[in-house]
């Protein structure tokens, strides 16, 4: 039987995996294409990109696998924060590519896919975030509720 940790564990992995491949798809597609975006930064972007999904996928799986390890849980989440980080200043670059060669229907197709995907990222680890400062809030109001202290009074 599939506990929440192991359901936690497991859509992590599947949806790492799906980043990670779409990474991969748009990077062979960058060096196959030999048009004008191979001389651009979005190859190396999504090298910087799929690397850093690779690295957060093998420090989410060693903070799961240690859960007492605080430190490597601390070290996945700012890694998550790298990989937002990286993902939204490409994102930037990209838009801002896109719409100074006249927009969406005039930009490379592999400027607008990367796109796409890199605001599908963004809305990933987004997710990511919000659950894990729910998580960190209700943990915080239970052990506040075990010692007795309320922290919303009663009008």
């Amino acid at each position: 039987m599939m506990n929440c940790a192991n359901f936690q564990l497991a859509t992590q992995i599947l949806s790492s995996t799906f980043l990670i491949s779409i990474s991969s798809l748009f990077l062979y597609l960058a060096i196959s294409e030999n048009g004008p975006s191979t001389i651009t930064f979005v190859p190396y972007w999504m090298v910087i990109v799929a690397t850093s999904l690779k690295m957060e996928l093998l420090f989410s799986w060693i903070s799961y696998a240690k859960k007492e390890a605080k430190l490597v849980l601390y070290f996945d989440v700012l890694f998550k924060i790298g990989v937002l980080i990286i993902t939204i200043i490409g994102v930037s670059m990209q838009f801002t590519y896109i719409m100074s060669v006249g927009g969406f229907d005039k930009a490379p197709q592999l400027f607008v896919y990367g796109f796409c995907f890199g605001l599908y990222i963004v809305k990933v680890y987004a997710c990511v975030f919000v659950k894990y400062l729910v998580t960190v809030c209700y943990d915080y109001c239970k052990r506040q509720e075990g010692d007795g202290l309320d922290l919303i009074s009663d009008v």
